[in-house]
């Protein structure tokens, strides 16, 4: 039971390396993948629930502020130059670097419907979460001993920094 909640925080945070390192743990341990699929299920739903709530309970008790001014009438400008399609693809973007606390929080204040919000950032988190799962079943071919696995468990994380830095840094450009 304690592996189970271990493995649920965990999928909660959706951060890499603790990601891929319970998901090989369960792995080796030969704990069933489709219970830990709905672990994952489970998780995904409330992160997003939470995202939803956190973005209007922001948008609704915090209009008095000059940030949060500017911030809407940048939201707005923002959604009007990416259009309906461009929100999508925002969205997807994000859940796919992004755990999906983060992409309904922002898909819900840049005004995507929640059906929206739920089947994009399932696909990509889903996405992200079979890419994980390929790496585990690779890394358990590769790595037999905690010191091989602790290093492609670095690669791995190396990999996730450096993918998020060269995305901020494309986004940052653009501004």
């Amino acid at each position: 039971m304690k592996f189970w909640l271990l493995a649920f925080l965990i999928l909660l945070a959706q951060e890499a390396l603790s990601t891929n390192i319970i998901m090989l743990q369960a792995h080796r341990d030969g704990r069933s993948v489709v219970v830990f699929s709905l672990v994952f299920l489970v998780a995904f739903v409330i992160d997003v629930m939470v995202g939803i709530y956190l973005a209007n309970y922001w948008v609704r008790n915090n209009k008095s502020y000059r940030i949060i001014n500017w911030a809407n009438g940048f939201v707005g400008r923002f959604g009007q130059f990416i259009g309906k399609w461009g929100k999508g693809i925002f969205i997807f973007i994000l859940s796919l670097t992004f755990p999906p606390i983060i992409a309904s929080f922002l898909g819900t204040y840049i005004k995507v419907s929640l059906k929206t919000i739920l089947v994009l950032t399932f696909i990509g988190d889903s996405a992200w979460y079979a890419s994980c799962w390929l790496i585990v079943f690779q890394a358990s071919k590769l790595a037999y001993d905690t010191k091989h696995l602790f290093i492609v468990a670095l690669c791995i994380a190396f990999a996730a920094i450096l993918a998020q830095k060269i995305i901020l840094t494309i986004m940052s450009n653009k501004k």
